[in-house]
């Protein structure tokens, strides 16, 4: 017993050195894991960045086509007016129309590049959503938002 007792306790000390090694490791793997971490958090901040930028270009440029459309609109209400009045020809109330058409257009796809990037303003900050058919079953109190061992997503 005595001789077990002394191997038990002499055989960390004549393991060569493999403790040592096996601490290195450890805290070289915990450096590489921090190193991954600090890398997921700025790309986060950079996706973050990145969205609250698209969101602020294009909300400014829908107020801007905004106020094209609506001036398209006027001259085309003028040109339509002109145009029972005799003063301009059918080519030219067609130009107009072309024109109020083309920049409404131009607004709607504004309107859904703003709405786009909020969303991805909203993934990037961790945002999620539940499918209507989720949202449905939940509102009529069939469902949960909550997933099973988990955090409602809404």
């Amino acid at each position: 017993m005595v001789l077990s007792l002394a191997a038990s306790i002499a055989q960390p000390i004549f393991e060569g050195g493999s403790l040592e090694g096996g601490l290195e490791l450890a805290t070289a793997e915990q450096r590489e894991l921090a190193q991954l971490y600090l890398g997921s958090v700025l790309t986060a901040f950079q996706e973050v960045e990145d969205a609250l930028a698209a969101v602020k270009y294009t909300r400014e440029r829908e107020i801007s086509l905004k106020t094209a459309m609506e001036q398209a609109q006027r001259a085309y209400s003028l040109s339509l007016r002109m145009y029972d009045a005799g003063a301009i020809d059918f080519q030219t109330l067609l130009d107009t129309q072309n024109a109020q058409l083309v920049t409404e257009d131009e607004y709607a796809q504004a309107k859904l590049a703003r709405l786009t990037a909020a969303v991805n303003l909203y993934r990037s900050l961790g945002g999620g959503w539940v499918s209507s058919g989720e949202a449905e079953e939940y509102l009529q109190g069939r469902g949960s938002l909550v997933e099973e061992g988990g955090e409602g997503e809404l």
